[in-house]
């Protein structure tokens, strides 16, 4: 609970504000005796021509519209797409469809790595963290200047744009299918809108195939290599720069 609390602390208001593809009842009085039934025991007590009816008429149709959306479009991620349908359609009222302005994250550095994303609009920018060497008073001149007189120099965290995605790719697998507990690295939501797919990572990796998820593990673990290798190779490059 407390990992899921705190995930959502991280999500930005637009993702908090985000639709759930589930079955839902909007709009409905709370003092109605039949409002927590399901929508086909609703509309079985209700005149087919009242108010009432044709409101839960709409928003059923409107539920199966979005869930048949996230259905085709899900179908276009390879990944997702090799799975049978059933799982396909599972997973599709399991699913959240969040919306981005540009700037908000879709999750942060240390958020518990829970959820696996898939891209429906926009651009974003996957970040990962080093340590940025400055002076106490911060920024490059004035690490420069500290460096020249003797002063000592502390570090601290920054974030390096390593890769850039676009619709329909998929991030937050990695850590998932890795058993990590939390993800680390940000993503960001570049263009100035933004959407996303939010899947269960459980359910998802539960009906992937053991020679899959090895494959996806040997190429997680080459991409972090290079990861690793490019902001070791740029903390260097700073650092002569300050030299």
């Amino acid at each position: 609970d407390a990992d899921h609390s705190q995930q959502d602390r991280a999500l930005s208001p637009a993702c908090r504000g985000s639709t759930v593809l589930a079955e839902h009842h909007e709009d409905i009085p709370a003092n109605s005796a039949s409002a927590a039934s399901t929508t086909g025991e609703v509309a079985t007590q209700s005149h087919p021509t009242s108010p009432r009816a044709a409101l839960i008429r709409s928003a059923a149709s409107d539920v199966a519209e979005q869930r048949q959306e996230c259905l085709d479009f899900l179908s276009k991620v390879p990944l997702i797409a090799s799975l049978p349908e059933g799982v396909r359609r599972t997973l599709t009222t399991k699913a959240q469809h969040l919306d981005l302005a540009r700037g908000e994250h879709v999750y942060g550095e240390e958020s518990p790595a829970s959820q696996v994303f898939v891209i429906k609009d926009g651009e974003f920018g996957v970040h990962h963290c080093t340590e940025d060497t400055l002076s106490a008073g911060g920024g490059t001149s004035g690490a420069i200047v500290a460096f020249a007189s003797g002063a000592a120099l502390s570090p601290r965290k920054a974030f390096v744009l390593t890769s850039l995605l676009v619709a329909p790719q998929l991030f937050g697998l990695a850590a998932c299918l890795q058993g990590e507990k939390r993800y680390a690295e940000q993503v960001v939501c570049r263009s100035a809108y933004g959407s996303v797919y939010c899947l269960p990572a459980k359910e998802l990796i539960g009906h992937i195939p053991r020679d899959v998820r090895h494959k996806l593990l040997a190429g997680f673990h080459v991409q972090a290599m290079f990861h690793e290798n490019r902001l070791n190779v740029l903390c260097h490059l700073g650092k002569r720069r300050l030299g």
